[in-house]
């Protein structure tokens, strides 16, 4: 058996790429490309140390509308590669933003490598982390059926989002990363989990 080349990989990808107004729903939240969410909300969402430590050490804190900015360019940007598609999560009964969503997908287009979340304070403890992963998981199974496993991690002390992958079918690997201090002072080590279709 052949390996595709280069150019065969990127002409898988862009078959499979994303529209860039793709736009879809759940039961109560709305999820559109993140370069479409105000800079200004989403630094006032996003500054909160508790979401920076869970998400971890790449996300800013404090984070600024400066740094809103610059992930907004980033994520249109990664979108047109065809390997990584962030979405901004929204209320739909009051169209506030809520958090966001993003998933990135192996050069062969086999495997969703990582797939992370967070929501904003006000939006936890009301199901919405779940009702958030179910619907990207019927998503990515619908938009990219080529991909055979989607991969995820917590960190072992958050137990709430573990019991957010499992409920969505989600089963952990076995695997561990070693442990390390967190920015709150915590030390913490990475659970990983799977989903096979």
């Amino acid at each position: 058996m052949t390996n595709p080349n280069p150019e065969q990989i990127m002409k898988n990808n862009s078959q499979s790429a994303l529209e860039n107004n793709t736009e879809f729903q759940s039961e109560r939240l709305t999820f559109k490309p993140t370069w479409y969410v105000n800079s200004e909300e989403l630094a006032k969402i996003a500054n909160d140390l508790e979401i920076a430590v869970a998400v971890g050490e790449n996300f800013p804190f404090p984070y600024t509308f400066a740094d809103a900015d610059k992930f907004k360019k980033y994520t249109e940007s990664a979108w047109q590669t065809g390997k990584e598609y962030n979405f901004g999560i929204y209320d739909k009964e009051t169209g506030g933003y809520a958090g966001n969503i993003g998933f990135k997908i192996s050069p062969d287009g086999r495997e969703v490598t990582n797939i992370g979340y967070w929501l904003g304070r006000d939006y936890h403890g009301k199901g919405l982390a779940t009702e958030t992963l179910k619907e990207f998981l019927k998503f990515i199974w619908d938009k990219f059926p080529e991909v055979e496993k989607i991969k995820a991690s917590a960190f072992d002390y958050n137990i709430a989002s573990q019991n957010v992958l499992e409920k969505c079918g989600f089963v952990k690997t076995g695997e561990v990363d070693e442990p390390k201090e967190l920015r709150n002072g915590m030390t913490a080590s990475s659970v990983k989990y799977i989903l096979n279709k």
